[in-house]
């Protein structure tokens, strides 16, 4: 009885805490883009005025052009379909085991705090609760900018979260629960809604949109771990195979990466003012890799932009 109700306490104390952790990271990475972009609107302006006065014929500047959208599907789009449904394959041919795995550690406590502490961070109500409750603040408090970054990590999960529900309800897998021996059990359109996992859908969906929209060195190595407990915590309480959140973070990075890139700088119902700076952070690209030919070969080099 005591065991349970610190449970619930636990749970009561995190679903104030997650809002009030995703509005702080959005919120510092708002603020240090404020910062930086008043500096380079003050140069702008010191160095406008500077031609306005050699030339007064000269033609005024654009302010916030909306970029170009981006193409929907890429060849970056297949090998990153490649390699989902190799990981995936590879994790149900060793499903069985690692859910049997998981059972004979499930009475560890650690493990069981564990899972439980992290479990709702990858809940879709959770998130859209908080990012929803930062924008609602943005919106009084008069941070656009806030706001605007909010709207699109909510908008992010939320599709995530759409496209994993119609893949679940047309392949019908059971959860490793209810067919502990057999995770083979497919029945399309059967109510079985075990592949693959929303929750790890949402997490990943969250982490990579967090990741996008700050631009805090610090953000990759605390998003993504987070995530990763969600997935791992899915499969420690018998709600998924390994396959299933294998499958749920790839849908979910893809899709938030996808919806970060196309609604980037997008003033989605709160118009940007004249001297406000861009919302920039969504359009770094802070991971590359190239391709670089040479004769006789080449060479292959990542790129990592804080």
């Amino acid at each position: 009885m005591i065991g349970n109700r610190c449970r619930r306490r636990r749970g009561g104390v995190l679903s104030w805490a997650l809002p009030a952790c995703v509005g702080l990271v959005l919120a510092g990475s708002t603020a240090a883009s404020a910062a930086t972009g008043t500096a380079a609107s003050s140069k702008s302006a010191e160095q406008k005025a500077a031609a306005d006065t050699t030339n007064p014929k000269a033609t005024p500047t654009v302010v916030h052009e909306n970029p170009p959208v981006p193409h929907l599907f890429t060849r970056g789009d297949l090998v990153y379909l490649g390699g989902t449904i190799a990981a995936t394959t590879l994790a149900m041919h060793y499903d069985q085991w690692l859910t049997d795995q998981a059972v004979r550690i499930e009475n560890n406590p650690g493990q069981q705090h564990m899972a439980q502490t992290f479990q709702p961070l990858g809940s879709n109500m959770y998130v859209l609760a908080a990012t929803g409750a930062t924008y609602a603040i943005a919106q009084m408090i008069d941070r656009p900018q806030l706001a605007r970054r909010s709207a699109r990590v909510g908008l992010a999960v939320t599709i995530a979260s759409v496209v994993t529900a119609g893949i679940k309800e047309a392949v019908g897998r059971s959860r490793p629960e209810d067919s502990i021996h057999n995770a083979a059990n497919v029945h399309p359109f059967s109510n079985n809604v075990s592949f693959p996992s929303g929750h790890a859908a949402t997490a990943f969906a969250a982490a990579v949109a967090l990741d996008r929209e700050t631009t805090g060195r610090w953000v990759p190595y605390l998003v993504y771990p987070a995530a990763t407990l969600v997935a791992w915590s899915r499969v420690h309480d018998r709600k998924h195979w390994t396959s299933d959140v294998v499958a749920g973070a790839a849908i979910g990075g893809w899709t938030a990466w996808k919806m970060e890139s196309f609604l980037a700088n997008r003033a989605l119902g709160v118009p940007p003012q004249p001297d406000e700076p861009r919302d920039n952070a969504a359009d770094a690209k802070k991971h590359a890799l190239f391709l670089v030919p040479e004769p006789g070969g080449g060479q292959v080099v990542f790129s990592q932009t804080f």
